[in-house]
């Protein structure tokens, strides 16, 4: 994790680089979409408390769905945009959900949202790539 040059490194400080062990984990290959999270809104998400934060649900207060902001950004197959912290764990939460009932995954896996040392894993790659594509 890190960089070993802080001059590639796009915001602050990211050396030393070293090694960080993590358990197995899976992401997904692309972004969620506003269908998607239509979906999660459509089946109640907003009025289920069990999906939130305490935090999450006292700052949702009476916000029955995501702000939206016109245009191509709210394009069924166009990637969500403008949902909170909050709003993304409630969808993880009701993701998980969702696909144990469908049997996608077990009862000791859930949908979260991903760690700094995950994300950087899945961008760089197990070779500590600078970029996804190489270099």
């Amino acid at each position: 994790m890190g960089s070993l040059d802080d001059s590639l490194a796009l915001l602050g400080k990211e050396t030393p680089q070293r090694e960080v062990k993590l358990p197995a984990f899976r992401t997904g290959q692309y972004p969620v979409t506003n269908a998607q999270y239509m979906a999660f809104v459509t089946a109640g998400g907003y009025q289920e408390r069990r999906y939130w934060t305490e935090a999450g649900w006292q700052w949702k207060r009476d916000r029955t769905e995501p702000k939206t902001y016109g245009g191509a950004f709210d394009l069924s197959n166009h990637p969500v945009v403008g949902v909170s912290w909050y709003e993304a764990v409630a969808f993880c939460r009701w993701m998980t959900e969702r696909l144990r009932e469908a049997g996608e995954i077990g009862p000791d896996q859930e949908v979260t949202l991903p760690t700094e040392a995950q994300w950087e894993k899945a961008a760089r790659g197990g070779d500590g790539r600078v970029f996804p594509v190489g270099g």
